[in-house]
């Protein structure tokens, strides 16, 4: 789980089996993203971390790519949203 388990760890998430959601494709896995009462609390880093980490595209999410393939491929990703 290289990337997945350095992005959480950089968010400072435990990240647990309960934090894990099986996904239909087997290299991907989406995280559970828990409920807030307030908007201040969607707006949380906690929380907007894993929502954007489940928004990203499927071949961004897969726990077998490297880091740096993960960070080319996020810059990739970027640049085409932003030019297209």
């Amino acid at each position: 789980m290289g990337v997945l388990h350095a992005v959480l760890c950089y968010m400072g998430v435990n990240h647990g089996p309960q934090m894990l959601i099986a996904h239909d494709h087997p290299a991907v896995i989406d995280l559970y993203v828990p409920t807030t009462r307030s908007e201040l609390g969607k707006r949380s880093f906690h929380v907007a971390a894993l929502r954007i980490w489940n928004s990203l595209p499927l071949h961004l999410r897969s726990f077998t790519i490297s880091r740096q393939q993960f960070r080319t491929r996020l810059k990739t990703h970027f640049f085409k949203c932003a030019y297209t």
